[in-house]
């Protein structure tokens, strides 16, 4: 036998030679052993026979695994054919079922069996087992169109061989002569068809070391020629395919790269998640910078919210139907606590290459929407508020207005009444008395026009300890006897720059927190005000003031404190910790607002169970303190001989000011009408040297009469008193032409000097 590793014109050289061996003995000894060649053609066609219809009984049985079958009918088939033997090799020789006793495995799949092998048919030859000549029947065994066993069967040719033997030497003579005939023959053919074979196998090496384009010359026209020719369209084909291929596989790898970038360029929160497993299996690159890693193949609720057990508004139930098919979209929003970030999200099942169903989640920041809400809601509540003030303040204005005008005679007849007395020291006390609550009524009146905000104090050097006093004298009556109130002033002289009434309600607004945080408990509230110098490293970042001397305003309460997330918020407007319709949140946010107009700065100093320190610190001016009522301050009262036209719609404001008038030498004609009024001057416009009229009036304002006066008098002095307008303010009254713009209620000693100054022409 050939070894394995023998080329295809070996085999092919010793194919042809012993076909052409066999057909030389043939023909030899076909004329002399008549006998033997029709006793071998009978055995080879019963040999044919039995082989192939054991081969269809075999291949049934081995596609049943059921190689005791085969090897049962094998030995049926022997015993009834009187055959050798019966043998079922696979294609590396090992033998599977024989009847033979010796199953060793065949060494050698030789030329033969391959070509069987490659021919996929039955075929036979004769040849020596085991010392004796015996015809060999090879049948394919075949599956899937591929020879998985060889099926062997063996007739001895004893017989043939005993007559054969008779004539051995001529046969001898003649093979010897036509063998070497078959061999040149058998070289002559080999190298004619296995030269295009030749061809073939380096084209196919060519091909499967990828060069594709190689192509196999074709030199003619038979079955290699034309299996060569297939082979280069087969090769032409798959260079093609590959062509194709790797323009498919750009295309792909580009449409994912834009697939990605597109991704990755949104600004929103695109992650795909597995629906069973929870792990992430993709997120963008906008979602990876906001959670500082690639969290892809971690466990979703833990790498997005710190859970131990899967997230409670998970909506993986909800974005697959019954049907295990996507059942849309889900939308929620919620905070992240990781990022500190509202989202709105919308979940949505899709299917993942693979065919899974997952989870894909695109989630936009809306916090500044929440932002804007927010402060749209603090603006509608802060609305609120100013309508209310607006409410306040013009009923305020009103009230204000009647109560000037009911104060204004108290005032003026008290101050009267003083002067009428002399020297009674009991009367005097007594109208002194009345004097002063008037004058703090008069007060009253101004903070409450400076609360609502329709009453606008001009700014002035004022002194600090007359405003303190006078403010816990106020909250001495509302503060329960359980709070102690300590005070402490070491201050010299100085001022500040700032309206009086700003700095009283800042001081009531303090007070009245620090009573509120010892409400329930009582306990000590310390005022101190004292002189600082301050560099521009004492004062705090955030506030555009200037270093030097100050004034400290401390308000200490024993209370309970406040919790830093407290302090953070507390000058915030609205803010308030006490229960609802306890507190509107604005009195210290007002405070604030307050101190920092006045170019000065607030400090906290507070801590749970520790009580509450507010350090208040103003700029001080060097000027010298100011006397506690400057109205009053000196004897001298000044008066005159002019006329002077007085008009009001109240008649004890007109009665009041009228004796008041006449008392320091002034000629005065009064009139309640301001029709009455302009019809006498007009009657004689040169016989007044001064025209005193109210704002609010009925039919003619003030500013209307005003500006009759003026059209029919250009020159004339117009002194203009109200207890309460928004038409007009000092600015707009001087804008007019008016000399003197006077709230009420006015002083006597202070309406004196004021007509004097705008008769001298001194306003």
């Amino acid at each position: 036998m050939l070894p394995k590793n023998a080329s295809i014109r070996i085999k092919l050289t010793a194919a042809f030679l012993l076909l052409g061996m066999a057909l030389i003995a043939t023909i030899t000894v076909s004329t002399y052993l008549q006998m033997r060649h029709t006793l071998y053609d009978q055995l080879a066609r019963q040999g044919l026979a039995v082989t192939r219809t054991f081969s269809q009984l075999t291949t049934a049985n081995i596609f049943k695994s059921d190689f005791r079958a085969v090897l049962n009918n094998a030995h049926e088939i022997v015993t009834m054919g009187n055959l050798g033997a019966v043998t079922l090799i696979d294609t590396q020789g090992v033998v599977w079922v024989t009847t033979k006793t010796d199953q060793r495995t065949v060494e050698v799949v030789d030329a033969f069996y391959r070509s069987i092998i490659a021919a996929k048919e039955l075929k036979s030859r004769e040849r020596v087992v085991d010392r004796q000549s015996v015809l060999e029947y090879v049948s394919p065994i075949i599956a899937l169109g591929d020879v998985v066993y060889l099926l062997i069967t063996e007739i001895p040719l004893k017989i043939i061989d005993e007559q054969i033997a008779v004539n051995t030497r001529r046969i001898v003579a003649i093979t010897f002569f036509m063998v070497l005939a078959s061999i040149f023959l058998a070289i002559i053919l080999s190298n004619l068809l296995t030269v295009p074979i030749q061809r073939l196998v380096e084209g196919t090496h060519e091909i499967s070391r990828g060069n594709l384009g190689y192509k196999i010359k074709v030199t003619s026209r038979d079955e290699v020629g034309v299996l060569t020719a297939a082979f280069n369209r087969m090769a032409e084909n798959l260079r093609s395919e590959q062509t194709e291929k790797k323009k498919v596989g750009l295309e792909l790898k580009e449409s994912q790269e834009r697939f990605i970038t597109v991704l990755d360029s949104i600004a929103a929160h695109v992650y795909v998640a597995d629906l069973n497993t929870y792990k992430i299996l993709f997120m963008n690159k906008y979602m990876q910078d906001a959670f500082g890693a690639d969290l892809t193949g971690k466990t979703c609720w833990k790498a997005f919210t710190c859970n131990d057990t899967p997230c409670a508004n998970c909506t993986n139930d909800r974005i697959v139907g019954p049907d295990g098919e996507p059942a849309g979209v889900v939308t929620w929003e919620g905070k992240n606590d990781i990022t500190g970030r509202w989202y709105i999200n919308y979940d949505r099942a899709i299917r993942w290459p693979g065919g899974d169903l997952v989870r894909l989640q695109i989630g936009t920041d809306i916090t500044p929407l929440k932002e804007l809400e927010k402060e749209r809601h603090a603006m509608e509540l802060q609305l609120v508020q100013s309508q209310k003030m607006e409410s306040l303040g013009t009923l305020a204005g009103g009230i204000a207005h009647d109560f000037n005008n009911i104060l204004y005679p108290i005032l003026g007849f008290s101050e009267m009444a003083l002067d009428e007395v002399g020297k009674n020291p009991p009367a005097r006390q007594c109208m002194q008395e009345v004097l002063d609550s008037a004058e703090r009524a008069k007060n009253l009146v101004e903070q409450i026009l400076s609360f609502s905000r329709q009453y606008v104090e001009e700014f002035k050097p004022v002194a600090l300890v007359p405003i303190l006093s006078d403010a816990l004298k106020l909250a001495r009556a509302t503060i329960p006897a359980t709070i102690q109130i300590e005070t402490q002033y070491a201050i010299g002289h100085g001022s500040v720059n700032g309206a009086e009434n700003r700095l009283h309600q800042v001081i009531m607004n303090l007070v009245t927190n620090a009573f509120h945080a010892m409400e329930n408990t009582g306990g000590v509230l310390k005022i101190e005000l004292s002189e600082a110098t301050l560099s521009a490293a004492d004062i705090p970042s955030g506030y555009s003031v200037e270093p030097g001397n100050f004034f400290v305003l401390t308000v200490q309460d024993s209370g309970q404190g406040m919790p830093a997330e407290v302090v953070e918020r507390i000058f915030e407007p609205y803010y308030t910790t006490r229960q609802k319709g306890k507190g509107t949140g604005l009195g210290l946010s007002i405070t604030h607002g307050i101190i920092k107009s006045h170019g000065g700065f607030i400090k906290v100093d507070t801590a749970p169970e520790c009580g509450t320190t507010f350090t208040v610190y103003l700029p001080r001016i060097d000027l010298p303190e100011l006397p506690l009522n400057s109205d009053t301050a000196g004897d001298d009262i000044p008066g005159g001989y002019e006329n002077i036209l007085l008009v009001d719609d109240e008649e004890q404001v007109i009665k009041l000011a009228r004796k008041v008038l006449i008392k320091l030498g002034y000629n005065v004609h009064a009139r309640t009408s301001s029709l009455e009024a302009l019809a006498l001057f007009r009657s004689k416009p040169e016989s007044y040297d001064l025209v005193i009229t109210d704002m609010t009036m009925p039919h003619l304002t003030g500013i209307d009469l005003t500006q009759a006066l003026m059209d029919i008098r250009p020159d004339i002095p117009i002194i203009l008193c109200t207890g309460f307008s928004v038409m007009i303010d000092e600015a707009k009254a001087k804008a007019l032409g008016i000399r003197a713009f006077v709230m009420k209620p006015i002083m006597k000693r202070k309406m004196a000097r004021i007509i004097r100054q705008v008769l001298d022409g001194l306003s």
